[in-house]
């Protein structure tokens, strides 16, 4: 089987939420937002919907790690978490850059993408097509590290800043 990479193109993404289900359920047997590879940040006021999964760099959750439970699979090319290993201390989902790993409060474990075997269910279902599979080409690549940019930016400057909003407006609601 050839090996793919997810392509996103936010400006494509409805927020419909069909890539999160079916992840969960793909890896969970259950429908749990919470417990899917993929997050779909929001900020419906402005109708920017961002979805964050993995990003297979080759970086900081590796290193971040106290125990040691992420390695580089040089031959799947991507993270892989050790769900024996990792403790739950959250630091590779602080650590990283592309928002792409998610924590199961359930089994206090993170979870990321794992690229379903090279199949992405979620690509799968993706009606507006805002994820693609592609094979990881050097062109490719380099196409995909510019969206994991242009998606950060949208992250950073867009939608931290209406969540950061909200949460003030939430204190100080609850303040009165």
């Amino acid at each position: 089987m050839t090996k793919k990479l997810v392509l996103v193109n936010q400006e494509l993404c409805t927020g419909c939420m069909a890539c999160v289900e079916a992840c969960s359920l793909a890896h969970e047997d259950k429908s749990s937002y919470r417990r899917s590879r993929i997050i779909i940040e929001k900020d419906e006021v402005n109708a920017v919907f961002l979805p964050l999964l993995c990003e297979m760099c080759e970086a900081h959750c590796i290193y971040v790690c106290p125990d040691h439970a992420i390695h580089y699979d040089a031959e799947l090319a991507m993270p892989i978490i050790d769900e024996e290993k990792c403790s739950g201390c959250m630091k590779c989902v602080k650590e990283c850059p592309f928002q792409g790993i998610n924590y199961d409060k359930v089994n206090k474990k993170a979870l990321k993408c794992d690229l379903c075997g090279g199949d992405p269910i979620c690509v799968k279902v993706c009606e507006p097509k805002a994820l693609t599979a592609i094979e990881p080409k050097r062109d490719l690549i380099f196409k995909k590290y510019e969206s994991a940019c242009s998606k950060m930016h949208v992250y950073y400057d867009l939608i931290q800043p209406v969540k950061k909003q909200f949460k003030k407006g939430s204190k100080t609601a609850e303040a009165s």
